[in-house]
């Protein structure tokens, strides 16, 4: 298989449509049943031709797993960047998007929110108007994906 290492236009514009097509942006409540534990931004593709997958995952990294879907025919597939990961992903293709343009500018915004060096064992403060936009944009990217 040829190796998509090297990122030309025609690729991030060949990824943007599979982003169009098959994926999902989001930012997701984790850690509460109650909505109050923090957000997760998340973009997923799956799919059941796993040849596209693997040509995002040799763009921007990541794995693509094996989903167990029992009523599906075919075998399903699917390729998922978080965090700020997610914004950049959705940073290269955004001017490629037409169909979800308008959630990945907003994930771009909360994934600028998201600040370095926060790995395990490390926390940091986020000021309350950081977390009410989050929310916000959370809202916005849910309203959108019913539109």
């Amino acid at each position: 298989m040829e190796s998509f290492s090297i990122v030309t236009d025609t690729k991030l514009a060949y990824a943007a449509g599979i982003i169009d097509g098959e994926g999902s942006i989001g930012a997701y409540t984790r850690g509460s049943k109650q909505g109050r534990g923090s957000l997760c931004l998340q973009l997923t593709v799956a799919n059941t031709d796993i040849r596209m997958l693997v040509f995002l995952s040799e763009l921007w990294g990541g794995k693509v797993s094996t989903l167990n879907r029992k009523h599906m025919k075919r075998q399903l597939y699917e390729w998922s960047r978080v965090g700020r990961e997610c914004g950049c992903v959705l940073q290269d293709v955004l001017p490629y998007l037409i169909v979800k343009k308008e959630q990945a500018e907003l994930a771009v915004e909360f994934a600028n929110s998201i600040q370095f060096g926060c790995g395990k064992g490390r926390s940091y403060i986020l000021s309350d108007e950081t977390i009410e936009r989050r929310h916000e944009i959370a809202l916005e990217l849910k309203q959108l994906k019913v539109a």
